[in-house]
């Protein structure tokens, strides 16, 4: 099995990913012992907390775009094509250079 070296755009994506992930987890460790102890008041809070935030996540999910059947760009330079295709405001999409980095 050979291992293709990602693109810079590509490995931005995959660290900002793990980050956001890792920064989730650290989120929800800290939270855990503060909602242990709202325990006191209510044995249901903690499990009300954490059953809304799991729901409001995968609602937020569905908001998503589907990609489903669809050809994803394969570089940096195929998304500024597909972006400037799908643009429907004319006036802000035809200054391409300006979005350029």
């Amino acid at each position: 099995m050979s291992l293709i070296p990602p693109v810079e755009g590509q490995q931005f994506a995959v660290q900002t990913a793990t980050a956001l992930g890792a920064i989730s987890g650290r989120f929800g460790g800290l939270l855990a012992p503060l909602l242990n102890i709202l325990a006191v008041y209510h044995w249901t809070i903690p499990t009300i907390v954490f059953s809304s935030l799991t729901l409001v996540s995968g609602a937020l999910c569905l908001l998503l775009p589907e990609t489903k059947n669809k050809d994803l760009p394969e570089s940096a330079d195929e998304a500024e094509v597909n972006r400037d295709v799908t643009c429907t405001n004319k006036t802000r999409c035809s200054n391409s250079e300006s979005t350029k980095l």
